[in-house]
């Protein structure tokens, strides 16, 4: 059986949208994780869920979206591309 998709060495960017990433340290670890998984040329960006959650929603467009999980989270991005965090 022939495996499909793109190999880790053929991607020329990644992002990691993750739960809890803002917790000091944690964010540079998962980097260098990510980082190790793939070529040297290739950029790798970790931020919190929320970012992948908006985007999914707005296409990249300015707006709002809260998380009521076991953390709860709101995070926006204007007009400007002026992102904010409030984190619970």
């Amino acid at each position: 059986m022939q495996e499909s998709g793109i190999h880790p060495s053929e991607l020329n960017g990644v992002f990691a949208g993750l739960s809890g990433i803002s917790r000091p340290g944690d964010k540079q670890h998962m980097q260098e994780l990510f980082s190790s998984l793939v070529n040297y040329e290739c950029d790798v960006y970790v931020d919190n869920d929320a970012v992948t959650a908006l985007y999914s929603g707005t296409l990249g467009q300015p707006g709002i979206v809260q998380i009521s999980g076991t953390g709860p989270i709101t995070y926006g991005i204007n007009q400007r591309g002026v992102h904010e965090c409030v984190c619970g």
